[in-house]
């Protein structure tokens, strides 16, 4: 069964290599630019929902959104937060009541919700410079393994894009 709690995201071993990777594209301030490429990307090539409010979301999203250091007070007072927690919300109760329906539906919502799931998950590191790597990790589930995710961020240091194959 799919669900909010489990989307199918098995027991990986991201490697030393994925978090090296991670590393170095924080280092080179690419970080948040990747994870958005990879989202958009996402959400326009592998999703036949309507998510044009993620999509959105995602446009507007800067920098100082994520890396800024915030008290909880602070992010709830946020406009681009409540929007990420609304998202996340919305993204798991629509899966969560299509899996119990039983509806093929469901498995057309697994992108969008580990979308949704990332980006609200960084802004809950508290350490602001490990906040885009969680929500890069957030991503993989087992349709977009940490072998594709390293191959993604090795090609995006080298060339600036994303690969144009497969996710």
């Amino acid at each position: 069964m799919i669900s909010p709690t489990n989307p199918a995201n098995p027991n990986q071993d991201p490697g030393k290599d994925f978090h090296d990777l991670l590393a170095n594209l924080a280092n080179h301030n690419k970080d948040l630019a990747f994870f958005k490429d990879k989202c958009l990307n996402i959400l326009t090539h592998q999703v036949d929902w309507p998510v044009d409010d993620l999509i959105g979301y995602l446009e507007d999203l800067r920098p100082e959104n994520i890396l800024t250091p915030k008290t909880l007070q602070e992010l709830h007072a946020q406009e681009i937060f409540q929007d990420s927690e609304h998202l996340m919300e919305k993204y798991s109760i629509l899966l969560e009541a299509l899996d119990e329906a039983r509806s093929s539906e469901a498995r057309r919502l697994l992108w969008p919700y580990q979308v949704a799931i990332s980006q609200y998950a960084m802004y809950f590191r508290e350490v602001p410079s490990e906040r885009v790597a969680i929500g890069i990790e957030q991503l993989v589930w087992k349709n977009y393994t940490f072998a594709d995710a390293s191959r993604d961020i090795s090609h995006y240091l080298r060339h600036g894009t994303l690969r144009h194959c497969g996710t």
